[in-house]
């Protein structure tokens, strides 16, 4: 899936990347002073970059901004499912809002369908079955990195793609399950 990105010449454009942003070096080329814009410019960047891209010469930055939300198809929520989506950091936000920008690479199931409503499984295991679910789905991400990259070539270069989650999007509900934060919306006097 991340090389369907990559080698989309529709979508690897510069109008498609972010102003002033080498895709290659990770780096922005216009010297100036530095303003918080995109994840680029964010502390953790650079870090993440430093982290994952050890070959100045041959290692492709990919930060990766991955959305995680469920979604219904049907109106009581027993057809539900999670996708996990990706696109990549460097893409500006208006390519980024754009569907065609966005990969799907994997879908959590709705892992209660057929269990009721009185499904006496701690929290804790359910969220568990949820993140074994997810380690697998993201599982190739780690895999490409500990194996070195994954060799390409990108806009006819050839480079080695270093792919990291850079960025994880989502509504308040998924994003405490991701983290296995207590789900309360304000709405108890105490954790």
């Amino acid at each position: 899936m991340l090389l369907s990105l990559v080698h989309d010449r529709e979508l690897m454009r510069e109008s498609n990347f972010i102003p002033d942003f080498d895709i290659f070096s990770g780096e922005e080329t216009k010297l100036g002073p530095r303003v918080c814009g995109d994840i680029h410019t964010g502390d953790l960047y650079k870090a993440a970059k430093d982290t994952y891209c050890k070959n100045k010469q041959k290692d492709f930055p990919l930060p990766l901004i991955i959305f995680y939300d469920k979604t219904h198809t049907d109106l009581h929520g027993s057809l539900s499912t999670a996708p996990v989506m990706f696109t990549l950091g460097f893409f500006n936000q208006s390519a980024r809002n754009s569907v065609d920008f966005w990969r799907v690479l994997g879908l959590v199931p709705n892992l209660s369908y057929g269990k009721g409503k009185n499904h006496d499984a701690p929290s804790r295991e359910k969220l568990q079955d949820q993140h074994n679910c997810l380690k697998v789905i993201l599982e190739s991400i780690s895999t490409i990195w500990k194996e070195g990259g994954l060799p390409t070539t990108i806009l006819g270069k050839e480079v080695m793609v270093q792919p990291w989650i850079h960025v994880i999007i989502g509504d308040a509900s998924g994003n405490n399950k991701l983290c296995g934060r207590f789900n309360v919306h304000g709405n108890c006097a105490r954790p």
